[in-house]
């Protein structure tokens, strides 16, 4: 795309809410079709409020047995109050849980590595940055992400095998470079489909968020180097 192209992006518009009910918004896009555990997500995203907030982000889901409405994994903008609006990082479950939402994390300046879960130890953990994304690293202005999730592979407890993986590089510097890891319940069955936006929660200040250019492939990346960014001719 070059920089004097209309863009249609997705917007999201989140008002404060000291609330813990947070509000919600979201944009699905069902994979359930493709019978994968392996997923490339690319995408160009901006935050260009004065004030950066928290909210989910980028969340995948598996096809559940039995709903429970949780994400195998998610990576959030930072909501606590750390770093508001920073990515710190891939937050999911080992699998010892039905729910493997959020009980391991994924730091991405590689802080305390046994919170992966069981797969400490033997999994290959890489954070070359050694840094969260940080809210003053949103600027105003549109970043390029790459994500690669993969679940591990196995069908009940007996047979997972530690092969998951994560991936993040953010404008060409990798954040996340990870393999070994087990990131599923075997209940869980393949990626059924990707959530941007999602819930939001304890932002002091409204903020908004944008995607554009969004890919999503079983096939990896695209093989080029780094696109231009997104133009902000007309964006809805």
């Amino acid at each position: 795309m070059s920089s004097a192209s209309t863009v249609d992006a997705l917007e999201g518009s989140y008002p404060a809410s000291s609330r813990a009910g947070g509000q919600y918004m979201w944009a699905n896009y069902s994979v359930a079709n493709l019978n994968t555990e392996d997923i490339y997500i690319e995408f160009w995203a901006k935050m260009p409020s004065q004030y950066k907030g928290g909210c989910k982000f980028v969340k995948v889901f598996g096809e559940r047995l039995t709903s429970t409405n949780y994400a195998d994994t998610t990576l959030p903008t930072d909501y606590t109050g750390a770093d508001f609006g920073a990515i710190m990082g891939f937050y999911f479950g080992d699998g010892t849980s039905i729910t493997n939402d959020s009980q391991n994390v994924l730091y991405l300046n590689g802080d305390a590595p046994q919170y992966i879960g069981r797969s400490y130890g033997t999994a290959v953990v890489q954070t070359p940055q050694m840094s969260d994304f940080s809210s003053a690293d949103w600027g105003t202005g549109w970043h390029h992400f790459k994500i690669h999730i993969k679940f591990n592979s196995g069908t009940t407890a007996q047979n997972a095998l530690p092969n998951g993986e994560y991936y993040l590089e953010i404008d060409g510097k990798v954040y996340v470079d990870a393999t070994g890891l087990y990131n599923r319940n075997p209940a869980n069955g393949p990626i059924s489909y990707i959530q941007f936006f999602g819930w939001a929660q304890n932002d002091p200040e409204p903020f908004q968020l944008y995607y554009d250019d969004i890919r999503i492939s079983t096939g990896g990346f695209m093989p080029t180097s780094l696109p231009e960014p997104p133009s902000d001719v007309a964006v809805q």
